[in-house]
């Protein structure tokens, strides 16, 4: 944004972007529960501040068994471990 003063010239720009690639938050709504609404809100508030990236912490199980129909190999080959015995 730049702001003109009374007689025309430029009196400050203010940039309206940050400077870095990622800016981001971390939820854990599988540790602390956090209503659907609040979710909403913070949602909200990333727009508002110009956050990209939202990293919510599901669960705890070291596997998470997520099956998204056009990544297959995500749920079969991802975040499993080999049975050791």
């Amino acid at each position: 944004m730049i702001s003109h003063a009374s007689n025309g010239e430029v009196s400050h720009i203010t940039k309206n972007y940050t400077d870095y690639k990622i800016v981001g938050l971390m939820i854990d709504p599988a540790r602390h529960y956090i209503k659907v609404e609040t979710m909403k809100r913070v949602i909200d508030a990333m727009e508002w501040n110009k956050f990209n990236v939202l990293h919510i912490h599901f669960t705890d199980a070291s596997s998470f068994p997520l099956i998204i129909d056009d990544y297959p190999l995500l749920s079969e080959k991802v975040g499993r471990k080999k049975k050791s015995f």
